[in-house]
């Protein structure tokens, strides 16, 4: 006979409805938002600071996961932050490595889509100095140098900022807005670089430029054109030896043998013939530009003057009247 306890009877029957005995678990709680603490801070290169992340219920309540710490910039760029900020991912602990405007972001490791954010502000360091590039030196009259300026700050790196370019003397050289300096006259010149009360200059040496000495014969002699300049006899034996090795008939079937990219003369027909025993099959043959050429010009200089159209010679010396050895 089983004996029953009439005052815990009664002490049970008050407890179920309230939930507090049951045989079923109690339903787990379900994260729905994060909340990192603080949710902004500013920082200066090389401090540290530590965000606490709280992943809560519906009711405020805290739940219990893990939670991974990511960075990323705040402007959206792409690539990664961790060079410029770093993160802790299961700690929060950060150190500000460079300035610029981060965003925190603390993930739910159960829950890729269960995020919150926090941003940090990290003072960029004052610029210390702008490095000019070329260093100066000595240029001639009529010359035009490009320069670079680099805004460097504190912690060496370098910085965004509008330079405005300057020379001591106008007169013997100016600079334009995009550091390209142009000499007008001998003497000596200052280049200056300007930025956020920083300067940086490098000094010129103007000279004479000796090309404004040469002489008529020189500046007017025959200006020869690629392989002409070694001498005339070596695209003259290459012609022969073509000639010698590749025979009308083959010349004549040439489009049978290579449709694409046609080869117009034994010349060409030889430099073919050498590329395809070494790069067989169409693919290969698609990667070499080719086309009609009048002294290793672009198709584009044949319709320039009707006497090219029917000349297909890689020397300077095939441009008739213009060559004084032309052929």
């Amino acid at each position: 006979m089983m004996y029953r306890n009439p005052a815990i009877l009664t002490r049970l029957a008050l407890l179920v409805p309230l939930g507090l005995v049951t045989g079923a678990p109690a339903a787990a709680q379900e994260a729905v938002s994060v909340e990192i603490v603080p949710g902004a801070v500013s920082l200066a290169v090389g401090e540290e600071v530590t965000l606490t992340a709280r992943v809560l219920d519906a009711e405020g309540n805290a739940v219990d996961a893990q939670v991974l710490f990511f960075p990323s910039f705040a402007d959206g760029r792409s690539g990664s932050a961790r060079q410029s900020i770093d993160v802790d991912r299961a700690t929060g602990r950060i150190r500000a490595v460079k300035g610029g405007e981060f965003l925190i972001s603390a993930i739910v490791a159960t829950a890729r889509n269960l995020r919150g954010e926090a941003m940090v502000s990290v003072a960029f360091p004052p610029v210390d100095r702008i490095d000019v590039t070329p260093l100066g030196g000595s240029t001639y009259v009529g010359v035009a140098t490009r320069h670079r300026a680099t805004l460097l700050d504190t912690a060496e790196d370098e910085r965004d900022g509008e330079i405005r370019w300057s020379t001591s003397d106008g007169g013997v050289a100016t600079v334009d807005r995009f550091g390209i300096l142009t000499a007008h006259a001998p003497g000596s010149v200052v280049l200056r670089a300007e930025a956020e009360g920083i300067s940086a200059d490098v000094a010129y040496e103007i000279r004479e430029n000796p090309a404004a000495r040469l002489t008529d014969e020189i500046l007017w002699r025959q200006k020869e054109q690629f392989s002409d300049g070694v001498g005339y006899s070596w695209i003259d034996s290459l012609k022969e030896m073509a000639e010698g090795e590749i025979g009308d008939g083959q010349l004549a079937r040439a489009a049978a043998r290579f449709p694409t990219n046609t080869p117009l003369t034994k010349e060409a027909y030889l430099y073919r013939s050498i590329f395809a025993s070494h790069f067989p099959g169409e693919p290969a043959v698609r990667c070499a530009p080719e086309g009609p050429s009048i002294a290793c010009s672009t198709p584009a200089a044949i319709a320039w003057d009707p006497a090219f159209a029917g000349m297909a010679d890689p020397s300077g010396r095939a441009v008739q009247g213009v060559h004084a050895h032309s052929y």
